[in-house]
């Protein structure tokens, strides 16, 4: 009998974690504020790389470019979600005519937005990958 009862304990933890697993659809690098004319937001997932920007006041989508992904791997490698969900995030500069950077990780589950944590690795390996990807585009 507790031979069953240890199986089974098993088998549920197992599937527990199975349920937990988050799957990342998307990664964005968003900027607010600033005394700038657009704000920009670079994004990426398995097939796309994309580029926005945006009105400031009100926040309204002006123009985009997107082409195909080739850093998508890269961009898997360096996030680990599980950190990615612990960051403390940095004080917003805004108030003081900065711009803020909003790193923002799509799941299949949900959002998680991280804000300013530059100090982090994580976080800044992500900001990155996500800002050269269009260097040589010079957008």
């Amino acid at each position: 009998m507790k031979q069953l009862f240890c199986i089974l304990l098993l088998l549920n933890t197992f599937f527990m974690q199975g349920q937990e697993k988050e799957d990342v659809r998307e990664v964005r690098l968003e900027f607010y504020g600033g005394k700038v004319l657009f704000s920009p937001a670079y994004w990426i997932d398995k097939q796309w790389a994309g580029f926005e920007k945006y009105a400031p006041y009100p926040r309204k989508l002006k123009s985009s470019k997107r082409k195909p992904t080739k850093d998508w791997v890269k961009v898997m490698k360096a996030l680990d979600l599980k950190k990615f969900k612990t960051i403390k995030e940095g004080e917003s500069v805004q108030a003081s005519c900065g711009t803020d950077a909003v790193i923002v990780v799509i799941t299949d589950k949900q959002q998680y937005r991280k804000q300013n944590a530059h100090d982090n690795t994580l976080w800044k390996s992500l900001y990155d990958i996500l800002h050269n990807q269009w260097k040589e585009d010079n957008l």
